[in-house]
Order: C-alpha cells, then sequence, then structure tokens
C-alpha cells in the first residue's frame, strides 16, 4: 500500500513538473508545483483511505451485531435443547411410571381412571409449534370406568363368573398398554425427529458461527494492517513535510542562483571588452600606418626616379667630361685649362650631390616607421623640406603582422576567463586545481570551459585547440597550434598591460 501511495505521488510529481517546466520554462516553479501536486495527490489518496476505513468499520460494526444475533439464536437453541431434555427426563419417567401402573393386577378405581385423559394430554409434544395446543388422544374417557364399572358388577354379583371378570381385567390391561405404548413410540418418534431437526439446525448455527468469526477475524486483521498503514502513511506525511520545507530552501536558493547569473549575463553582455577596443586601436593604427607606407611608397617612387635622373646626369657628365679630357690646342690651353677646371667643379659638385641623395635614400628605406624628412629639388636654389609625421613603433607591430587574422579574431572573441584557461594549459603541466578554480568563479566546469573554446575554435580557425582526451586534468594546446598559441599570448599580454 505504501509503495502504491509512493507510486502514485511520484507519477504526479513526474506529470506536474513535466507540464509546468513545459509551459513555463521555469524549474523553481515546476519543482513547486510538483511538490504541490504530490502533496494534494497523497492528501486525496488518504481522505480515500479514511472514507474506507469508515465503510469498514461501519461493515465491523453490522458484522458484530449479526453475530450477537447469532449467538442470542443459539443461546435459544440451547435454551429451547436443555427443555427439550428435560421434556425427554420427564416422559421417560412418566413411561416407567406407566409402566409400573400397568404391572399392577388391578386397575385404578373411576375416580383415578377419569383422570387419566387429562395425564396423557401432556404426553403429545410437537416441539415445532410449542406455542399452540395439541389436540386430545382419543382415549374414549367415558367408555374405560363403564367397562371398569360393568367388570365391578359382575365380580360382585353373586350369580357372576370370577373366570369370565378375570379375563376381562387381563384384556383391559392389554389393552391400555398397548395404547399408551402406541401414544409413547409415537411421542418419542416426534421427540427425536425434533431433535435431528434441532440438531441440524444447530450444526447449521454453528457452521454459520464459524464464518462469522472468520470474517471477524479477517476484518480484525484488515483492521490491524490499516491501523498500520496509517501510522505508516503519517511517518510519510511528516518526512514529505520535511522535503517540502527542503524543496521550497533549495527554490529560493535557485531563484537567487538564477538573479546572480542573469545580472552576470546581462554585465557580460552590457559590458565593455578590453579586448574590442584594443583591437578597435589597433585597426585605426593599422589603418594610418598603411596610409603613412602608401605615402612613404610614393615618396620611394619619386627618389628612385631622381636617382634616375641623377645617374643619366652623372652619365652626361662623364661623356662631357671625356670630351674635355681631350687633347686641345695650344693657343687655347689656358682657357680650355679653365673650361676643364670649371667642369671638374661642377663634376664634382653633382657627383657629391648625387651620393648624398643616394645615401639619404638608403636611410629612408632602411628606417623602420620612423619620422622621416625628404628633399625635392627644385629649380634654382630654393629647397622644399616635406616632414612626415610617423607614430612611434610599438612592440605589437611585428607580432601583429606575424598573427592570421582568424587567429585576432579568435582573441577577440574569447572572454578573459577563456584566455587565461589557454595560458594555464600553456604555462603548467598539470592545470587541475587552477582550472577547477577558474570554473568555479565563472559557475562551470573545467570540461564546459574547455569545450567552449573548442568550439570557437572550430569556428574561427577550423580546428581544434585543445586536446583533453582523458579529462581537464591532462589539457594539453595541440602541438600544431602551440607557438601560434603562444603569440596570441603575447599580443593578449601586451594589450592588457
Amino acid at each position: 500500500m505504501v509503495k502504491q501511495r509512493l507510486f502514485l505521488g511520484s507519477v504526479a510529481f513526474g506529470i506536474s513538473f513535466g507540464i509546468s517546466f513545459v509551459t513555463g520554462r521555469n524549474l523553481g516553479n515546476a519543482i513547486g508545483a510538483g511538490a504541490t501536486t504530490t502533496v494534494a495527490t497523497i492528501a486525496a489518496a488518504l481522505v480515500v483511505d479514511r472514507k474506507y476505513h469508515g465503510q469498514a468499520y461501519n461493515r465491523i460494526a453490522d458484522l458484530k451485531n449479526h453475530i450477537q444475533a447469532l449467538q442470542q439464536r443459539r443461546a435459544e437453541a440451547y435454551h429451547a435443547y436443555q427443555q427439550l431434555e428435560a421434556e425427554k427426563e420427564q416422559l421417560a419417567v412418566s413411561l416407567d411410571t406407566l409402566a409400573m401402573q400397568s404391572a399392577q393386577p388391578r386397575l385404578m378405581s373411576a375416580p383415578s381412571s377419569r383422570s387419566l385423559p387429562p395425564a396423557l394430554k401432556g404426553l403429545s409434544w410437537d416441539l415445532s409449534t410449542a406455542a399452540r395446543t395439541q389436540p386430545p388422544i382419543e382415549v374414549k374417557p367415558y367408555e374405560l370406568p363403564t367397562e371398569i364399572s360393568a367388570a365391578d358388577s359382575a365380580a360382585s354379583s353373586p350369580w357372576g363368573n370370577p373366570a369370565t371378570g378375570r379375563q376381562s381385567d387381563t384384556q383391559i390391561n392389554d389393552t391400555l398398554n398397548q395404547e399408551l405404548l402406541a401414544d409413547a413410540t409415537a411421542a418419542k418418534r416426534k421427540i427425536e425427529a425434533n431433535l435431528a431437526a434441532l440438531q441440524a439446525e444447530l450444526s447449521q448455527i454453528k457452521g454459520q458461527i464459524t464464518d462469522h468469526r472468520q470474517n471477524r477475524e479477517k476484518l480484525s486483521r484488515e483492521l490491524a494492517n490499516l491501523r498500520e498503514e496509517k501510522r505508516q502513511l503519517e511517518a510519510i506525511a511528516k518526512t514529505l513535510k520535511g522535503e517540502v520545507k527542503d524543496l521550497e530552501t533549495c527554490r529560493v536558493e535557485l531563484e537567487q542562483f538564477l538573479a546572480y547569473a542573469e545580472a552576470k549575463k546581462h554585465e557580460l553582455e552590457t559590458g565593455t571588452n578590453p579586448l574590442q577596443e584594443a583591437l578597435k586601436q589597433l585597426q585605426t593604427q593599422v589603418s594610418s600606418l598603411q596610409v603613412e607606407l602608401s605615402v612613404l611608397e610614393a615618396q620611394i617612387l619619386d627618389r628612385r626616379s631622381q636617382k634616375e635622373a641623377l645617374e643619366q646626369q652623372l652619365e652626361a657628365l662623364d661623356a662631357a667630361q671625356l670630351a674635355v679630357t681631350m687633347p686641345p690646342k695650344a693657343p687655347v690651353k689656358p682657357e680650355l685649362k679653365g673650361k676643364h677646371g670649371s667642369s671638374n667643379g661642377s663634376n664634382g659638385n653633382s657627383e657629391a650631390y648625387s651620393q648624398k641623395a643616394i645615401v639619404h635614400q638608403d636611410a629612408l628605406l632602411k628606417q623602420p616607421l620612423a619620422t622621416a624628412s625628404v628633399h625635392q629639388p627644385t629649380t634654382g636654389s630654393a629647397q622644399t623640406k616635406a616632414t612626415v609625421a610617423v607614430p612611434e613603433p610599438i612592440g605589437l607591430e611585428k607580432t601583429s603582422s606575424d598573427l592570421p587574422s582568424e587567429w585576432t579574431e579568435f582573441m577577440v572573441q574569447l572572454p578573459e576567463y577563456e584566455l587565461q584557461v589557454i595560458k594555464v594549459i600553456v604555462e603548467q603541466n598539470r592545470p587541475a586545481a587552477v582550472l577547477k578554480h577558474i570554473a568555479e568563479e565563472n559557475l562551470t566546469m573545467p570540461e564546459l570551459l574547455i569545450d567552449s573554446i573548442n568550439e570557437r575554435a572550430l569556428e574561427t580557425i577550423g580546428d581544434l585547440l585543445i586536446d583533453a582526451g582523458s579529462g581537464a586534468g591532462s589539457a594539453t594546446i595541440v602541438r600544431d597550434h602551440l607557438k601560434t598559441v603562444k603569440k596570441l599570448l603575447k599580443t593578449y599580454e601586451y594589450l592588457a598591460n
């Protein structure tokens, strides 16, 4: 019975919990509804059992009344049986008395003979109809005294025959004895028949009493079982009350936890991510550097064109110098000498200017993203100085240029605690304790953190990043991505600092 109640309560809890959770998507409300339904179901079962117990009590009371009635009938039957036994004994005494009277040689006198018929009336028994008076036995009360008186007169007469009187007395005695024996035999048969009927009825009553006793014992056992079940149900009800209190406490704790989780989620969704801001700054710097690089490339092309023009001028000057160094005529030697000197002077100036421009161009090509001063020669002696302001070099330039774009995107997508997980796995051989601490701070488990990182890696770089074959305690970075991950961590440390 208790198992059935527990099964009924569990089924009611499961159905109510499932319906409430499907409709409301609220775990606390679903648990509360399931607990309420379970308590209501058990209470309804208790009410039904109480009603059934009341019906059983009423039935037991009816059976007790019936048993008492049967016991009363049994007592009445036993009393009637005792009366029959007494009457039987009285009949036996009467038969003995009649036998003694028949043995007497002479009959009683007429008055006594007249009193025989009323005595014989009491010898007729009908036990089935005890209230009615039985019809008297037909004895012919007036014939017997007449015959006796006639016999007496004949015997007393002097002329009467004494032998004839004795014979008539003997015949009268025999007739009386036969009639008395016949009446006694009939009464005995009736008494035996009544006794047999009473014994059959008594046996039937005994069988009914036995059945009622068995029913009474069965009802007593059922009543004891019901009382035991009642005690067990009361104990279960107390236990369920304690469990309901515990469930209420758990529900309150779950609601607090859900409120904290919602606040944390909202904070994470609405909060600013330093990596995103750093990425925006980095993208701004890259775009500015690209603009400056395009400007520098244009300047380099300009310098190359200037270099080519200077080389052509040098070739022309060399050709002119060769033409000048040819042997001139004597009269014009001083003049040619003067021209040669002037040409040498101009040639020396040109060579010095060209070498200075080449050295300056090489310095511009070798200088990494520094402040470059560009001198553009113009006509005449005027020169225009163009200065390009380039930001100071940062340590991230080489690292960011070596880190692929998908890895940069992967780094931006990762929250701070997942980057800490990657750093712990790279730096420590047994990161289980630290991973567990990070997971507890973020209300999750180490395995879920690793799965989240691997999912992000699959979405961005197309491969798993962490190998956790035998659990989070033995998690390692995939060998193919170890160098890239170290670069990623360096980039993250720079952005964080």
